[in-house]
């Protein structure tokens, strides 16, 4: 099993805090964190989540952030199909 790379478990651990420490608008806090805007975060993140390494460093974290991605697939293309 591979290790999970430092820039992508500083990613888990700031998802991790967001719900239950962090406060004020996450867009906010991820440029100031990361340098980076909402859009390249998501794709950072959703490309994370689906590491094995990820799974098996912080498994309840990826799996409740991979439910969110799926839900939000899901409602995506309901809309797509109702419009």
């Amino acid at each position: 099993m591979s290790e999970l790379p430092e820039p992508d478990r500083a990613i888990l651990l700031f998802e991790e805090k967001w719900g239950s420490r962090l406060t004020g608008p996450k867009e906010v806090a991820i440029l100031s964190t990361f340098g980076w805007h909402a859009a390249r975060y998501q794709q950072r993140l959703h490309s994370i989540i689906g590491k094995p390494a990820a799974a098996a460093e912080m498994p309840e974290l990826v799996k409740r952030l991979q439910r969110l991605q799926e839900r939000r697939t899901a409602a995506r293309a309901a809309r797509e199909i109702g419009s």
